[in-house]
């Protein structure tokens, strides 16, 4: 929607300047083209005028239903993921002659995930369950929150009996607009890291999605408005 927006605009723009420049304005007398009708300077004013009014009317309808679907009640919840391995860095010649220990008991491969929720909508969101799903042949052997939530974000470790071993469920009580939790987790194992986040929430209609593509869109709309105060700029007479 978006895209196709932008594209109509940039049409649109080239069209105006087209009508709007003076060499557009200006027929020579004798010219045989398909043109030779349009004579009257008059005439040319009154479209330009027309055009002018039905591309302000276009922009400011579609700024009108940005702002309008901007302002809708939304629920969003963005996550940004990272997992780095090794809390120390270990040369490959030297790895095999290495052991690694962690709370006094030795591990393979060390790998810490980092994940930071956030509540992106304009809604508060309530009673929200997050699973993480992480590969068979892993042993997740700590967890912890940073920064530590507040207590009214009502945040806890879920016991559900059908969990696995490589999982861990949570529960966020009362997610306020903007704010962020941040879960930790330090897992064992000889094969890469790539966890899954699943969410689930009773009421529904709460939309969880990758940080990148919330800032995506965030940056999209910046470029349409962008375009939308060029246009004005290009199209509204300026006193000189």
């Amino acid at each position: 929607m978006i895209d196709e927006t932008i594209q109509r605009c940039l049409i649109l723009s080239f069209l105006i300047l087209i009508i709007l420049s003076p060499s557009t304005a200006t027929v020579e007398p004798n010219s045989a083209n398909i043109f030779d009708f349009i004579k009257d300077a008059e005439f040319i004013k009154d479209v330009s005028i027309a055009a002018v009014g039905a591309v302000l009317a276009f922009l400011f309808s579609f700024l009108l239903s940005q702002i309008t679907e901007r302002r809708k009640p939304r629920k969003q919840l963005s996550y940004d993921l990272e997992v780095e391995k090794g809390l120390v860095k270990i040369e490959k010649n030297i790895e095999k002659k290495v052991k690694t220990f962690y709370n006094n008991k030795e591990i393979g491969s060390l790998f810490h995930v980092i994940c930071d929720i956030k509540n992106t909508g304009n809604k508060v969101i309530k009673n929200e369950f997050i699973r993480f799903e992480f590969p068979q042949g892993t042993e997740l052997i700590d967890f912890y929150y940073d920064p530590k939530p507040e207590r009214e974000l009502d945040v806890s470790e879920v016991a559900d009996p059908e969990l696995q071993s490589n999982e861990k469920k949570f529960k966020i009580g009362h997610f306020e607009h903007g704010q962020k939790v941040g879960l930790r987790f330090i897992l064992s194992g000889n094969v890469d890291i790539e966890p899954r986040i699943h969410s689930f929430n009773e009421e529904g209609d709460v939309e969880f999605i990758p940080r990148s593509i919330s800032k995506a869109l965030d940056e999209r709309l910046q470029v349409t408005r962008f375009i939308h105060l060029y246009l004005l700029f290009i199209i509204v007479p300026r006193s000189e």
